[in-house]
């Protein structure tokens, strides 16, 4: 009989501990003008924050983390009302838990009633530091609720409860059998019996109890809350004229892109066309330009393609979009609309006849504005961001640093006080290059800065650039391969991708990547089924995962006044060049970054078998993806 109950008790004390929670859990209660919120996670998960955000690095013991941690809290966790109002925050103190010493537990209390959904990346699908994988169980990042919930209660876990229903068990059973055993001795013989009859009627109990609490969790169709996409493309920016690259030895200050970089990944193998409009028409279309005749500067994009806008409206994705600022794929005014663009407030042609006196067109109207361009086109995305009442697209192409060169007002860049005059800025254009660059980077900080915290974490910034840095500026290529070229100088250009879907933080990324792959990202991130299209192949995985789907190959090309063109391609180690007048170029990029010894050239011949091998599959990919 001691046997009997001993085996007892150890069964019951390991399915209590067996069955504790191992992800989080919470339970939110509506009661009349407020939400209260009871958080509860293992505390290994708690800890793992000091890694996960670089905010909480400098949080040495309890008390100073627990400050910092409230902070993250109130910034993360965000409620939201029926009519699309926040709660705001109340309260949040950390509550007794149960005994359970390896589990936090906190209320967060807000005023508002009528919630309609529960914004949470807070502790979204991270590692604790004993590597367990934990993820909220709330379904995704956000849940979306389908009706005013009123006064109510409700539990949003799956993992059973938290382990405490087990030891009324044992507090029925203890009593009974050593009532039956030391006051029935007569009926010890019917003892085991009776305690089994007590354990089943108890893992009844528990079962239908349990079965309870399941029908208090609410079971209604979710939906992800959508990210809004902000996409920034810079217009002529080399890899040596940005932060955060180990090219150029003259950097700019800025620090809105570097926080970027801090909390996202920077790109090192990204391809664009070497001038602005073929690279905006593989973008917008997600083709290469021979596909859709946008070769060159100047061409014009056929109304006939589908470009991102209208991929988004046929398929219904639920996304307003815009196109803010350089569109230099046609010089109608109607064109952008005529692509599928909502709304578009910018520039028609390739750069700007002054940065304090230009044309802006708004969906087909132009003006003149005498307004700083950099500063116009900020200004225009602020007022389009905080009307819209679903999810967003922005496309915004700032003129900056494509000349004429110039000196930006003093309070957006660190270059100090530089004379002004175009004599002064002819003779030595990089500071003025370099002052561009950071009174852009002051403007996108702005917009950011602009957004509700809840805006903010819930948006995806994709930078890049269009294309190399022009030859009067240009920093370690030869001018002769600065924009304008397939060297590197002109078609490598900076990608930085960090906010809402991004988990990776200050990661370096050396996966090939075409500026075509932008389109299929950007349907992908907007919730389609479509991570590849056309010439295009979506990096949404390498967002999470450094071993995500990457390509083989990148191509580029220039279309010729002559009306031939050149081309390029390239794998991870070798680059291939075949240009119109028949002159041939094949680099080792793992030896020679930036192109140096041609091994075709005939000083070098002839060429080792891997390389030669290397060079027939790269002509043979050519002609694939030309035929």
């Amino acid at each position: 009989m001691r046997l009997f109950l001993t085996l007892s008790f150890l069964l019951l004390s390991y399915a209590s501990f067996a069955h504790e929670p191992n992800e989080a859990y919470f339970k939110i209660t509506q009661i009349d003008d407020r939400t209260e919120v009871i958080a509860e996670f293992p505390w290994t998960l708690r800890n793992a924050l000091l890694e996960y955000n670089p905010t909480l690095e400098n949080a040495n013991n309890k008390s100073d983390f627990e400050a910092v941690f409230i902070e993250y809290i109130k910034s993360n966790f965000i409620l939201t009302g029926i009519n699309g109002e926040n709660f705001d925050f109340l309260e949040f103190k950390e509550l007794p838990n149960d005994g359970h010493s390896h589990q936090g537990k906190y209320l967060i209390v807000f005023n508002g009633n009528d919630l309609r959904s529960i914004s949470n990346t807070l502790l979204f699908n991270i590692y604790d530091n004993q590597k367990n994988h934990h993820k909220i169980t709330i379904n995704s990042i956000e849940d979306t609720f389908e009706t005013t919930l009123g006064n109510s209660t409700f539990e949003i876990s799956n993992t059973t409860n938290l382990g405490l229903n087990y030891w009324w068990i044992l507090l029925v059973i203890l009593p009974i059998a050593y009532f039956i055993f030391k006051f029935k001795r007569k009926q010890i013989v019917m003892a085991p019996s009776i305690i089994l009859m007590v354990l089943f009627m108890s893992f009844c109990f528990y079962s239908c109890s349990n079965e309870n609490v399941a029908d208090t969790e609410v079971d209604v169709p979710v939906e992800s809350q959508k990210p809004n996409i902000l996409l920034v493309i810079a217009d002529d920016m080399g890899l040596d004229a940005t932060p955060g690259y180990n090219i150029g030895s003259i950097k700019p200050n800025m620090p809105t892109l570097e926080s970027l970089a801090n909390t996202g990944i920077r790109f090192n193998n990204v391809w664009s066309n070497p001038v602005c409009t073929p690279t905006r028409g593989s973008i917008l279309t997600g083709k290469y330009g021979f596909r859709t005749n946008v070769l060159k500067v100047d061409d014009v994009m056929s109304t006939s393609e589908i470009s991102i806008q209208n991929q988004l409206d046929s398929q219904n994705s639920g996304y307003s979009h815009a196109v803010i600022g350089k569109w230099h794929l046609s010089r109608n005014s109607s064109h952008p609309n005529n692509m599928g663009v909502d709304y578009f407030a910018g520039h028609l042609g390739g750069s700007l006849q002054s940065y304090w006196d230009w044309n802006l067109t708004e969906n087909g109207v132009t003006v003149s504005s005498t307004e700083y361009a950099t500063t116009k086109l900020t200004d225009l995305a602020i007022n389009w961001v905080e009307e819209q009442t679903q999810p967003w697209f922005l496309w915004l192409a700032y003129s900056a640093p494509h000349t004429p060169f110039h000196l930006p007002p003093s309070e957006l860049h660190y270059q100090g006080n530089l004379p002004s005059d175009e004599a002064s800025i002819d003779v030595n254009p990089l500071p003025y290059y370099l002052a561009m660059l950071e009174a852009m980077d002051t403007e996108m900080g702005r917009l950011i800065n602009s957004m509700t915290e809840e805006e903010k974490n819930n948006t995806i910034i994709i930078f890049v650039g269009d294309n190399g840095t022009p030859n009067q500026v240009v920093q370690e290529y030869a001018s002769n391969r600065a924009k304008g070229s397939l060297y590197q100088g002109g078609i490598n250009v900076p990608m930085i991708v960090s906010g809402k879907g991004v988990n990776r933080f200050n990661a370096t990324e050396n996966a090939l990547v075409n500026a075509t792959d932008l389109y299929a990202t950007i349907t992908e991130i907007a919730g389609l089924s479509i991570n590849e299209i056309n010439d295009s192949k979506s990096i949404k995985e390498l967002l999470t995962d450094a071993d995500g789907r990457k390509r083989d190959y990148i191509y580029s090309e220039i279309g010729k006044e002559t009306g031939g063109s050149d081309y390029t391609i390239r794998n991870i180690s070798h680059k291939y060049i075949k240009f119109d007048n028949g002159n041939e170029g094949l680099y080792n990029l793992n030896s020679t970054f930036i192109e140096g010894t041609n091994l075709l050239n005939t000083n070098q011949l002839p060429l080792s078998s891997s390389d030669e091998a290397i060079k027939n599959e790269l002509i043979l990919k050519l002609s694939e993806i030309r035929q």
